[in-house]
């Protein structure tokens, strides 16, 4: 009879440390992630706790102009449905609008929150996009995206730090996306100083203040500026804001063109976008060209 009673006691000083845990817990995280959000985002972030009403709220003014906004009601183990609005949000030449909702639950074990997260009314450069909704994860010192679906070309998972240096590991894949509608996004008006039915893998990883960026891309019937092609392999490096081709080929009918060099993404939309690029074009013998043009064939079947 001994042994059920000492499993009662234990149960019941395992609750109420659990209790005191988080109401500890609901105590300093304001604080908590007012610092960490304020040095992440390089702003002033100010969240506000009424644990006697359940309500909290977040705020922060973005560094590169436009407002985060997050509300919603706290409760014990259990936040129901909030809401971010992001307005112009500017990132180089990109502006991005939308409106996300989410759904959080905390978890005993792993401890942390876990939840969804949905968009409505998503605009890049004023233009309408597919919206995202996937799973996510907040756990000890990071975010995990478990499965995050932008449309139904492009899918995100990966993690983000929210403890300096907030390391990220983001991979993002893209299936059959169409790098003209990429590039009319980005530079709106203009013609795209790319295109092709585009899949593959870039992945994000390092600190957030110096990401490094990794692709392997494969294409067919595209363009990389003014030249054609029937199929491309990409693979290229990224630091800052330059992108360096480390292993790109394009295949025309009769040649193989070699790119070479780097891209300076603060440059598009000028004219210089592909001045520091070599296409270097190298005829194909005819073997070779009966070989890619039967490669070419079964592509399109």
């Amino acid at each position: 009879m001994r042994w059920p009673i000492c499993l009662v006691g234990f149960l019941a000083v395992l609750g109420v440390a659990v209790a005191a845990a988080g109401h500890l817990l609901a105590a300093r995280l304001p604080s908590l992630m007012e610092r960490r959000l304020s040095a992440f985002l390089r702003s002033d972030v100010r969240w506000s706790v009424d644990l006697e009403q359940r309500q909290w709220r977040l705020a922060a003014e973005a560094p590169a102009g436009g407002i985060v906004a997050v509300q919603g009601p706290l409760g014990r183990w259990r936040h129901p449905q909030g809401e971010v609005v992001v307005q112009e949000l500017n990132t180089g030449p990109v502006t991005v609008s939308t409106t996300a909702r989410w759904d959080a639950a905390w978890t005993i074990w792993p401890p942390g929150l876990r939840g969804t997260l949905t968009t409505a009314g998503t605009t890049v450069n004023r233009q309408p996009v597919s919206e995202v909704s996937g799973t996510w994860r907040m756990g000890l010192g990071r975010v995990t995206i478990d499965d995050l679906a932008l449309g139904p070309r492009y899918r995100m998972a990966g993690s983000v730090g929210w403890i300096p240096p907030y390391p990220l590991t983001l991979t993002l894949d893209l299936m059959d996306a169409d790098a003209a509608r990429i590039a009319a996004l980005i530079e709106p008006g203009k013609n795209p100083l790319a295109g092709g039915i585009v899949q593959g893998r870039v992945a994000v990883t390092g600190p957030a203040g110096a990401p490094h960026l990794h692709g392997t891309l494969s294409a067919r019937n595209g363009k990389l500026g003014a030249t054609a092609f029937e199929a491309a392999t990409v693979e290229f490096d990224g630091e800052g804001s330059v992108i360096r081709f480390t292993n790109t080929r394009l295949w025309q009918p009769s040649a193989e063109v070699v790119v070479e060099g780097f891209l300076d993404v603060t440059k598009l939309g000028t004219p210089t976008v592909f001045q520091d690029m070599r296409l270097t074009p190298r005829p194909l013998p005819p073997t070779a060209r009966m070989a890619r043009r039967r490669q070419t064939v079964e592509g399109d079947s």
